[in-house]
């Protein structure tokens, strides 16, 4: 008896199925034309797009605090160092030193900074930038954020390689040569921008050192005070003749050639896609709305029968 069950249900099954089947293939030439409109509307909606490009150059971060064996831990073991040194070298950890340079690109204060230097605000919000006092018009002020945060997600990219350490920047914009010459502008601003940072730290260190030389009289303190001395005087001759002072360029970024996106391709693939997928749904459901529409039907019309066998099985045969 179970066995005549499950044959009587996959039999039903597979008409089922062969159902659906036949109603796509009666339905086919439709699924073809929905199919053609919907992948024609995505290209159409495509062409309303502004093409962007990317534009990408790739780094490798350089230590602008090591200047060569000047510095007094690479002269001196550590259990002799004196305790100025000590609080000098123990003070310049490196471990973390791509991690917070990275850090530093993507600051405000030099990211802001940039953005104003190469009109990236008024490239933006072009209506709403003064070019003549290269200042947000009256009332527009609070758009710096939104520039900002533009900018700093969809249009600079920053990505570090784990194993390498080798670092890419992406420019994506409207206008390739634009997009090239923000990435290298980037690196080489960033270079300056650390550059002027070094020189000021090593001129306030250079100053206290030099103060307190003045007011020692002990000969190992003057000893010590001189290496740090000779040390921050590397480390800004290293910053003066260096270009190239904590970015070291391995392949600097050109004018793209091939869009980043709209991809127009892709995107009228998948509206194909869809709305095939779409309107064969559209035809199951219509064939399995019709078939529940029918029994319900057959079911209304056997509830008259049903509610008169009770009578009829009460009556005697003539």
């Amino acid at each position: 008896m179970n066995q005549s069950n499950a044959t009587d249900g996959f039999a039903e099954l597979e008409v089922d199925v062969l159902q659906y089947v036949q109603a796509v293939l009666d339905n086919i030439f439709l699924i073809i034309a929905v199919a053609l409109a919907c992948g024609a509307a995505v290209y159409a909606y495509s062409l309303t797009m502004e093409d962007t490009y990317e534009s990408s150059i790739i780094f490798n971060a350089l230590d602008s605090g090591d200047p060569g064996d000047i510095r007094p831990d690479e002269r001196r073991a550590p259990e002799v160092l004196t305790l100025v040194e000590h609080g000098f070298v123990m003070g310049s950890s490196r471990e973390n030193y791509l991690y917070v340079l990275l850090r530093k690109m993507r600051s405000r204060q030099f990211t802001l900074g940039f953005m104003q230097k190469h009109g990236i605000f008024q490239a933006i919000f072009p209506q709403a930038w003064d070019r003549t006092t290269a200042t947000w018009r009256p009332g527009m002020e609070s758009l710096e954020i939104d520039a900002f945060k533009m900018f700093a997600e969809d249009i600079r990219i920053l990505e570090r390689d784990t194993e390498t350490g080798i670092v890419t920047l992406r420019i994506r914009w409207r206008d390739p040569r634009l997009a090239r010459d923000w990435a290298n502008a980037y690196v080489t601003d960033f270079n300056e921008y650390i550059r002027a940072k070094t020189l000021a730290e090593v001129s306030r260190t250079q100053n206290f050192l030099t103060a307190e030389l003045a007011r020692s009289d002990i000969v190992e303190l003057q000893q010590s005070i001189y290496r740090l001395i000779e040390a921050q005087t590397a480390v800004a001759m290293l910053a003066n003749a260096r270009e190239e002072f904590v970015l070291e360029v391995i392949d600097p970024a050109i004018i793209p050639v091939d869009r980043y996106s709209p991809a127009r391709k892709l995107m009228t693939f998948f509206g194909l896609i869809l709305g095939g997928m779409l309107t064969i749904a559209a035809v199951i459901a219509r064939v399995m709305l019709q078939r529940f529409l029918a029994m319900l039907a057959t079911a209304r019309a056997a509830a008259p029968l049903r509610a008169s066998e009770p009578q009829n099985r009460g009556v005697a045969p003539g």
